[in-house]
């Protein structure tokens, strides 16, 4: 199986666009103990894996669910490497089976997007 990079790195950079404001938002509601807010960032955050995923496979040539599990996925790598970094100096412990139940909704979330993009009609070509 072969993917395109032009496709999922479409998909990564859609997703990073929606993701990554959503992610802070969602510090800072967490440091405001505001449960409504983070609740929100959640969904804000699901949301942009599956913009990304849709993004990935109305780019795809071939394997349009592939290209967007694969570019959700590397969106949440990307993220969450960074967050990872960040609670490792500030000294606080990190869960593997978190990171790996996230990793797994990152990319359904995306696979979903993909779905999505599949059923929607392309534009016809002038």
């Amino acid at each position: 199986m072969n993917l395109d990079a032009s496709a999922v790195g479409r998909g990564l950079v859609a997703a990073l666009a929606w993701v990554v404001p959503a992610a802070a938002a969602n510090a800072l509601a967490a440091a405001a103990d505001a449960g409504a807010l983070i609740l929100l960032s959640f969904l804000a955050i699901t949301l942009g894996f599956a913009f990304g995923g849709y993004s990935a496979a109305r780019a795809a040539p071939t394997l349009p669910l592939h290209h967007a599990a694969a570019a959700a996925a590397a969106a949440f790598a990307a993220v969450q490497g960074v967050l990872v970094v960040v609670a490792l100096v500030r000294g606080r412990a990190v869960s593997p089976v978190a990171i790996a139940f996230a990793a797994l909704l990152a990319a359904c979330a995306g696979a979903l997007g993909g779905l999505l993009a599949t059923r929607s009609p392309r534009p016809r070509e002038l």
